[in-house]
């Protein structure tokens, strides 16, 4: 790029307050008004003299002087600024809680979930703002070079290729962002940027004996507490506290509550967060039918399903015998009005917590013999009900019919739901296979 015609600039010095020397350059246009001061960065004049013939291919000087005549420099000058600055700042604040972003998603109701923001925050602390390339970057100077030689020193850090996609994702957005406001010097496509394989453990899903184990379960009753008011508590009473460090044998009692989360999982493949935003007034009891309607994640307050999935799942005998009971359970603690939540929590009014449903589940899985480590080796969670469920329709009513029920917005997506081998299909395989002797019938 050449120098821009009928622009010309001068070189000053401006000592800081240190008394160190800062050198700075002023731009002028053919008649000699002013365009615009930038600072070099540089200590001696021959430094300074490259950063000004950077600046000169860099800076849309006549655009700016054009600009300037028409009375709008000040907005173009501010873009020209927003340019220089560091991109780790940028990042920063584009998922910042003052970010231009974030605001004109609220407004447009396409609010992203306040969880997967303090996500990226997080990512943003633990790879941007700490990362020895960006910190002197300026936004308009990334490039892929820059972003590839990122992800090598990530790597060297010991991130894996799970972390280091999941860092890429955190600056993807902010860059689009910054790309289609013509706010970077290059022109960067993300496609170009070689990503690491990830390592993907498979989610186990529980049988359906250790299912009909789950639905077997005995709970424990609420309790009421010693305090002279004699209101019985939605929960169950805690273990007493053993002296001299010892620990309780086995697992803590589970309750009602608990194994109805579990089963609305197991039997209705709920998400954990339609599981907490289900009220009273979705369970239809006389048709059968669970409404989902409403999810609760963290940070955010009770909004639609995820990805617009709201619909209708059938209540199968074993759930509806547990929602019975709980519905039952709930009346005698004044929790069953049409807005209470059906997992309540001992706080009325409040969406049951995500670490006690994880902890029901965990306690669960041991009282029907799947220990800490037999869990984890089998890769199972919470969510795994959701597959399970999805894994059964799948045989039973075939994968479009159930697709429908999970919700799902593709097929691809139920597939990985529905895609795990059960003992009741293996076992149809092999009656399929088991061929007839001659001249005999199959044995």
């Amino acid at each position: 790029m050449t120098r821009p015609s009928r622009i010309r600039f001068e070189i000053f010095n401006r000592p800081n307050v240190a008394g160190e020397d800062r050198y700075y350059v002023r731009f002028f246009d053919a008649s000699g008004d002013l365009i615009c001061t930038r600072s070099t960065g540089t200590s001696t004049k021959g430094e300074a003299s490259e950063a000004v013939a950077q600046l000169l291919r860099t800076l849309p000087l006549e655009r700016m002087a054009r600009a300037k005549q028409a009375g709008y420099e000040g907005e173009l000058d501010a873009e020209e600024k927003f340019k220089e600055t560091p991109f780790a700042q940028f990042v920063a604040g584009f998922w910042g809680p003052t970010s231009e972003y974030l605001s004109s998603r609220v407004e447009e109701g396409r609010s992203l979930s306040g969880q997967y923001v303090k996500i990226q925050r997080r990512y943003v602390e633990r790879f941007i703002t700490s990362s020895a390339t960006f910190k002197k970057a300026k936004l308009r100077d990334v490039t892929l070079v820059l972003v590839e030689r990122w992800v090598r020193e990530i790597k060297a850090g010991g991130a894996n290729g799970n972390l280091v996609n999941d860092a890429l994702n955190c600056i993807r957005t902010p860059l689009s962002w910054a790309k289609k406001r013509n706010l970077l010097d290059e022109p960067l496509d993300f496609k170009a940027i070689s990503h690491p394989k990830e390592k993907n453990n498979v989610r186990g899903v529980l049988t359906a004996d250790e299912v009909r184990k789950l639905i077997d379960l005995p709970v424990q009753a609420v309790w009421t507490p010693k305090t002279g008011d004699e209101i019985a508590r939605a929960d169950v009473k805690p273990r007493g506290r053993l002296k001299g460090g010892l620990k309780n044998d086995g697992p803590a009692p589970l309750d009602l509550r608990m194994k109805a989360a579990i089963l609305l999982s197991e039997l209705a493949g709920l998400r954990r967060g339609e599981i907490r935003g289900l009220r009273w007034q979705s369970v239809d009891f006389e048709n059968r039918i669970l409404h989902v309607e409403e999810n609760v994640v963290p940070y955010d307050a009770p909004k639609g399903p995820k990805a617009g999935s709201a619909g209708t799942v059938p209540i199968s005998d074993d759930l509806l015998y547990v929602l019975e009971e709980l519905r039952v359970l709930a009346f005698g603690l004044e929790r069953f009005g049409p807005k209470e939540y059906v997992i309540f929590n001992v706080e009325q009014g409040i969406p049951i917590g995500e670490v006690t449903i994880k902890r029901g589940f965990e306690r669960a899985l041991e009282l029907i013999g799947i220990n800490e480590a037999t869990r984890k080796s089998r890769h199972l969670t919470f969510h795994s009900g959701r597959h399970f469920f999805a894994t059964r329709l799948a045989d039973e009513i075939g994968p479009r019919a159930a697709a429908r029920l999970t919700r799902h917005r593709s097929a691809a997506a139920f597939d990985r739901y529905a895609a795990h081998d059960t003992p009741e299909a293996l076992d149809r395989a092999r009656d399929a296979m088991r061929l007839p002797k001659n001249g005999g019938e199959t044995k």
